[in-house]
């Protein structure tokens, strides 16, 4: 979870970029490591509200519902 949000940060955030890095070059840390924590929240807030569903369910998906075969 950790190198994902760091890639995230990486590629969608803008990295270490943020208000007065130019003039305070150790924000840049503090900036990356805040938007990662960002991350690392959200990836945890969404796997604990979203619905598990068990291996027949995603198995029935798959091939009923993405396949369109109506049995």
């Amino acid at each position: 979870m950790f190198t994902v949000s760091m890639l995230a940060t990486t590629l969608f955030s803008g990295g270490w970029n943020g208000p007065f890095v130019g003039d305070l070059p150790w924000l840049g840390p503090i900036y990356f490591l805040a938007k990662v924590i960002f991350f690392l929240f959200v990836y945890i807030w969404l796997r604990g509200t979203l619905p598990r569903f068990r291996f027949d369910q995603l198995m029935n998906f798959g091939w009923k519902f993405l396949l369109r075969w109506r049995f």
